[in-house]
């Protein structure tokens, strides 16, 4: 065992073992999980066999914990510790056969390793990807929370055929879970159970109060997620139909061109309801959007005092007022020009209202 003062520790399996000689970890992390040392001594060389492992404690122990009051810069400040994270976390056994494999063909792709959280029921609870390293791959923290809704954005997301990752959602209750890695259609599982700690834990009864709170917020924003969907969707097909105006005849593009400028312009000022235009560089302190809103109902969503507050309750009915707002003037942008811009699209037999029928 050498314990250097660099990043790693380094472990020397097999002095004669030509095809493995190291096996890292860093030394920081050492202590808190000595899951795969044990993994070591009970397998020996026989390790190497395995293409792919997880590794984590058995207990993932939920705690109260906020920042502390007062001063919050450290240098003049008590002292607080760099173990403060509110993630379980676990590591991933790569074998160097398994890691080639992933990285493709040339060997310049750094492969990521798919994580999921399952139920005792099989239901995947949360999803995401980590790049993946040979031999021991670095620590991957493991939200103890189910997916959450999804953040607002501007621009429509370029998902390139993967799986969205999504911001954390409703905390899990006390129970068993499993963590799944999979890498190249190889997989991993690791059992592992949630539990509150018994002093600073929360009581269950806080804790389904909290998820039935997440549930309200995710109905709130699903119709919010969905308008703006359409607005990008809008504006998709307006870039589309701009780039196909030179195939058109010149009085149709005369009279289209002129309904575009409408729409497009109409369409502009809807999304400067949800967010700051898209030129605009630099911080915005003064006017609220529905984008600041619904992150202002996010912060209060999480907060540990939620209950005892109205703030979350007024969090609320401001994200809801101004988005229903927001709605009635979609919904006239729909009915009017935009409707007149369809209907003018069609006459010339193409079709690029697809995406928009599928909402």
């Amino acid at each position: 065992l050498r314990m250097g003062g660099g990043q790693k520790t380094n472990f020397i399996l097999f002095e004669t073992d030509n095809n493995l000689k190291n096996f890292f970890l860093h030394d920081k992390e050492l202590f808190d999980d000595i899951s795969p040392i044990r993994a070591l001594a009970e397998k020996g060389k026989d390790i190497t066999k395995d293409s792919l492992l997880l590794f984590g404690p058995e207990l993932a122990i939920t705690a109260k914990w906020k920042q502390a009051r007062g001063v919050r810069f450290t240098g003049d400040s008590e002292w607080k510790g760099g173990n403060r994270w509110s993630n379980y976390f676990a590591r991933a056994w790569v074998s160097p056969d398994l890691y080639k494999k992933a990285t493709g063909k040339k060997g310049d792709k750094k492969p990521e390793i798919e994580y999921f959280v399952l139920s005792n029921t099989g239901d995947t609870l949360n999803y995401w990807r980590r790049k993946a390293d040979s031999l021991m791959s670095n620590v991957t923290g493991v939200s103890l929370h189910e997916e959450g809704t999804s953040w607002l954005s501007r621009n429509k997301k370029d998902l390139k055929g993967k799986r969205e990752i999504k911001p954390p959602g409703k905390p899990l209750m006390p129970g068993t879970y499993k963590l799944v890695a999979v890498l190249d259609s190889v997989v991993a599982t690791h059992v592992f159970t949630v539990m509150e700690h018994p002093e600073q834990g929360k009581t269950n009864e806080y804790r389904a109060a909290q998820r039935a709170a997440y549930d309200e917020v995710e109905a709130i924003m699903e119709p919010i997620l969905k308008d703006v969907e359409r607005l990008q969707n809008m504006e998709e097909i307006l870039n589309k139909v701009q780039a196909n105006l030179s195939l058109m005849g010149d009085s149709a593009k005369k009279e289209l061109g002129k309904i575009q400028k409408g729409a497009n312009d109409t369409l502009q000022q809807l999304f400067e309801l949800y967010f700051l235009p898209k030129e605009f560089k630099g911080y915005d302190h003064v006017s609220v959007r529905i984008s600041n809103l619904s992150g202002a109902l996010a912060n209060y969503l999480r907060a540990d005092n939620r209950a005892d507050s109205e703030n979350f309750e007024l969090a609320k009915s401001r994200l809801l007022a101004a988005w229903g707002e927001a709605h009635e003037k979609q919904l006239a942008f729909e009915n009017g020009i935009w409707k007149q811009f369809r209907a003018k699209v069609e006459e010339q037999q193409v079709d690029f209202f697809k995406s928009l029928d599928k909402d």
